[in-house]
């Protein structure tokens, strides 16, 4: 590596079109605070076709050589002030793609909805690597799609990673990165503080982790804040992980307690 390179041109090479932090903030907060940028800059207005949209996105989420971690894209991470989002997944070994204006997460479980942990990936936060909780059953509207469910542990998303990403990117359009120090409750490190400490929180808890995701934490989480200064709430998360991997051993889909896995925890039981 040239150590004469410039920190700040080195971050904007590896994001490629991905903006840094503080201009996603910028776009974001413009496009909340300005309700007619998006009429003013949708897909019809701005482009000559919502295809080229389309287009311009894959070819910004194709620069990434992560792409396959990311599955997609929010058209504010790139700098576009408007409400779409892109992604890409692989159905019966075909690769697909979908672009969604406008889009909304709808929950569809009745009662206590079933969460999911993941670790996600975000080009736009200051940090890489978050821990993301998730719905496992969600409906997904858009003003260009008809509504479609996606359900976790099926044929085309058996551990989780199109459903997670497509959540994260749909927040994303909405002006929250994972790891942001929001209440948006898709950091788990602060779900984890606020269900242990409320016993009607734990009581409601259902939340798993896929067994394979285990392995993914312990090789690429090694940081918890959203600014990237501790590690030791990493370390006891690995430790009380491999905890709960070694309790279940036989099972696919392990849960998660009610306890904040982020600090040292003695004697780990899960029933």
């Amino acid at each position: 590596m040239n150590t004469s390179t410039p920190l700040r041109e080195l971050r904007a090479k590896y994001r490629t079109d991905f903006v840094d932090y503080d201009s996603y903030l910028t776009i974001a907060t413009s496009s909340l605070d300005n309700p007619d940028l998006g009429k003013i800059l949708n897909p019809s207005s701005h482009y000559e076709s919502i295809s080229i949209l389309k287009d311009s996105l894959a070819e910004s989420l194709d620069h990434r050589k992560d792409k396959k971690e990311l599955i997609g894209l929010a058209a504010n991470q790139v700098g576009i002030p408007i409400s779409a989002v892109y992604f890409e997944y692989y159905q019966d070994g075909v690769l697909k793609n979908s672009l969604l204006t406008d889009p909304e997460i709808k929950a569809v479980d009745k009662e206590t909805p079933r969460l999911f942990l993941k670790l996600v990936k975000c080009p736009n936060s200051p940090s890489p690597y978050h821990i993301g909780i998730f719905n496992m059953n969600i409906a997904v509207a858009s003003s260009n799609s008809p509504t479609f469910t996606l359900k976790v542990a099926e044929h085309i998303d058996s551990n989780g990673l199109i459903s997670a990403n497509l959540q994260r990117i749909i927040w994303a359009s909405k002006g929250y990165l994972p790891g942001d120090s929001g209440e948006l409750p898709m950091n788990y490190y602060n779900v984890s503080k606020a269900v242990e400490s409320s016993e009607k929180l734990k009581s409601l808890f259902n939340c798993w982790i896929h067994k394979d995701e285990i392995d993914l934490i312990l090789s690429k989480f090694k940081i918890v804040d959203h600014l990237g200064l501790h590690t030791r709430g990493a370390f006891y998360l690995h430790q009380n992980l491999i905890n709960l991997a070694s309790q279940n051993l036989d099972k696919e889909w392990i849960r998660i307690p009610g306890l904040d896995l982020f600090k040292d925890i003695n004697n780990l039981l899960v029933n």
